[in-house]
């Protein structure tokens, strides 16, 4: 959702709470009573909406993670044992074809992931017969051909998943027109009947119709995770967060290394972790109402 849409959802939330105390005001005026079940049953399928957007965005990058992690770390057992083969053979060639640290494997563009993983696959399956004593045999091979090959069909479903994305985008759009307009052609004229008899209740409904400026209305936490070593980007880090009042979260950075997410205003302990590199933390890290926390991360690749 835009900023805007997020600051417009606050404010139904908000007047759906204020109407559902002061029904002993409205309920009376039967026309009142319909509009506002035909707003509060518009607000739901927006909230479900909402959720399946959310849904599709950290399910597609948990399931992503997930198996570039068993990808990455399958290939890397394979490797070392080549890399041991190679220098038993004194055979610089193949060690250094398959040079990479877990760390490499896992960083960077999700494509130079899967594509070192598959030469991996592919140096070992040319001497296979020769990896036994290195504990390597053809089932080893099958079985990361099979998460190379999961992985990349999870990746080739990123179009599929950007397709339902954009229909769930257009959809909150579409809801949203739609019960500003039950809101504004309807309910907020027939509050009026109420202006000089409930003067109060006229006057709250309409500060709770206001709108808040989208720039403060939000809090956010947005981290940028790098390799030390190499400055690049790292993508799939696990971000949790525990926050002082009970909050908690759980994101996972994109591939442009950002893990971002609307939180609770509250004190936050943080961890991160992601396999090829050290795991972290941050302690008492204060999320100001309205404000977006930025932290850069730098990541320490294991040796």
């Amino acid at each position: 959702m835009t900023a805007r849409q997020k600051a417009k959802t606050n404010m139904y939330l908000g007047l759906l709470l204020y109407l559902n105390g002061t029904m002993n005001i409205w309920q009376v005026l039967e026309m009142f009573v319909t509009i506002f079940n035909s707003f509060k049953g518009k607000l739901l399928t927006l909230q479900e909406k909402q959720a399946l957007q959310e849904a599709l965005i950290t399910g597609y990058a948990m399931q992503k993670r997930t198996a570039r992690v068993a990808m990455a770390e399958y290939a890397f057992r394979i490797k070392c044992a080549l890399q041991t083969y190679a220098s038993d053979i004194e055979n610089e060639v193949i060690y250094m074809k398959v040079n990479w640290s877990l760390s490499d494997l896992i960083e960077g563009a999700s494509v130079t992931s899967k594509n070192r993983c598959q030469v991996i696959y592919d140096q070992t399956l040319a001497v296979i017969e020769f990896m036994g004593p290195y504990a390597v045999i053809q089932s080893d091979l099958v079985e990361l051909l099979l998460k190379i090959n999961t992985y990349n069909a999870i990746l080739s479903n990123s179009k599929n998943i950007i397709g339902q994305r954009k229909q769930v985008t257009k959809d909150i759009k579409t809801i949203i027109q739609q019960i500003d307009k039950i809101l504004k052609t309807k309910m907020d004229k027939l509050v009026s009947n109420w202006k000089s008899s409930e003067k109060n209740f006229f006057d709250t409904y309409f500060i709770e119709r206001k709108i808040y400026d989208p720039k403060t209305s939000f809090t956010e936490i947005t981290a940028t995770f790098k390799n030390k070593a190499t400055g690049h980007e790292v993508e799939g880090v696990l971000l949790k967060g525990t926050g002082s009042k009970g909050g908690e979260f759980e994101i996972i950075s994109s591939s442009t290394g950002k893990a971002e997410k609307q939180i609770s205003p509250e004190i936050y302990n943080l961890t991160w972790e992601i396999p090829g590199f050290q795991s972290g933390s941050k302690s008492q890290v204060k999320v100001s109402p309205g404000e977006k926390e930025k932290l850069e991360i730098e990541l320490i690749p294991e040796n």
